[in-house]
């Protein structure tokens, strides 16, 4: 999971840094990463609903040394997981998981200031565009939804006939926007399926490798196949 994740927000961090002057033009968002990329000393911070984040910012913080992209770079990390033994999914409602994101990123632009938020993970990305601090912020906020769905849209063109299975947090299905966004760039949603996986994030983070992680791991797949209609084609999985 960790690998998968910081790999989609490194994939993305790039993309940015390439393609930023290109795309400045078409949302406010892109011109807060035009004012980003114009500053050479800045703090990048990275937030997740748990500890895999830590992965990220340290790829992160790498890349940007070796970039020579800004004079000065500094990387925080923030773990916006209320309680060590309760999180987002945890929570009933939308609108309770919205307000406590949204006071985790208030905290953070009173506490850092940062010049540049890096969301690590799908849950809080799938949330963001509900809170009032996206509203308002000045700050440049980026997600990894779009850099996932981009990958599986790729690897959808290169095989035709193909399938894609999105394993995910309870929230992060729900919301649905990987799906919806394959659907807006001509993917068809009988290509697409998806799959809940209640408390495997915490159990990987815990240990990968125990009896218990690796049950979850068994039963999500096997309830995610029998969706299947034919398993004869190429299928991808994505786990978010």
């Amino acid at each position: 999971m960790d690998k998968l994740k910081y790999f989609f927000i490194c994939l993305f961090l790039i993309s940015l840094i390439l393609g930023c002057q290109q795309k400045s033009d078409q949302l406010s968002e892109k011109e807060k990463l035009i004012n980003f990329f114009n500053k050479e000393e800045v703090t990048l911070l990275v937030t997740d609903s748990g500890l895999g984040g830590v992965s990220v910012a340290a790829d992160v913080l790498e890349r940007l040394k070796k970039s020579g992209v800004f004079k000065k770079a500094s990387v925080i990390f923030f773990n916006a997981q209320p309680h060590i033994k309760s999180g987002y999914n945890s929570m009933e409602t939308t609108e309770q998981k919205v307000a406590v994101f949204n006071n985790a990123l208030a905290a953070i632009e009173s506490n850092f200031n940062p010049d540049l938020i890096l969301i690590a993970c799908n849950t809080l990305s799938v949330l963001y565009d509900y809170t009032d601090f996206s509203k308002k912020t000045v700050i440049p906020v980026v997600g990894i939804v779009g850099t996932g769905v981009d990958l599986m849209k790729k690897k959808l063109d290169e095989e035709k006939e193909s399938d894609v299975i999105i394993f995910a947090t309870k929230t992060t299905v729900k919301q649905g926007k990987h799906k919806s966004r394959l659907v807006e760039m001509g993917v068809s949603p009988d290509n697409i399926f998806t799959q809940a996986c209640p408390k495997l994030a915490g159990r990987i983070e815990r240990d990968s490798q125990s009896d218990t992680t690796i049950s979850l791991v068994n039963r999500y797949v096997k309830e995610a196949i029998q969706k299947l209609p034919e398993m004869k084609k190429p299928i991808y999985v994505s786990y978010n």
